[in-house]
């Protein structure tokens, strides 16, 4: 994924990208030493266990003292329910993990969640127009998309 990335991302002094096994949290190792980390973890925890996906965050936390992450998950139900029908299906993913309660997931951790974002601000839910208005509303806002999919915001302790 990382070397796609570059075709379309040019690293800089501010940033960098780098592969690793999320899976293996001995590999934070290999960052680079800084005193503060941004990390966006988009369309990965929902491959790594709940236990995977607290030790890589721990590992993340030990290494940087001031860390701010923006991740996105599943909930249990959102990855049961993808069984069903979700483009991972096709290139041979065959378990998807979920979280539900991501203080949980952080207790003992030098982490806490600053925030749960939506992933469709108003305005533009306000800007579609006729029927588009009220189906996007129903399916992709509020609790019926909160069932399956949530955004956090977490920051060190």
């Amino acid at each position: 994924m990382i070397a796609l990335r570059r075709k379309y991302y040019p690293e800089g002094d501010g940033y960098r990208m780098t592969a690793l096994d999320a899976a293996d949290p001995a590999q934070i190792r290999a960052l680079p030493d800084s005193g503060t980390a941004v990390a966006v973890l988009e369309g990965l925890s929902m491959y790594l266990t709940n236990r995977q996906l607290r030790d890589f965050l721990g590992a993340l936390g030990a290494k940087y003292p001031r860390l701010h992450v923006l991740m996105d998950v599943y909930t249990v139900f959102g990855a049961k329910a993808s069984r069903y029908k979700n483009p991972v299906n096709d290139v041979g993913v065959t378990q998807l993990y979920g979280v539900d309660d991501p203080e949980a997931l952080l207790e003992g951790l030098p982490l806490r969640v600053k925030a749960e974002h939506s992933f469709t601000p108003p305005e533009l839910v306000n800007e579609l127009k006729g029927a588009e208005r009220p189906f996007f509303k129903l399916l992709f806002t509020g609790k019926t998309y909160r069932r399956l999919y949530r955004l956090y915001e977490l920051e060190s302790r």
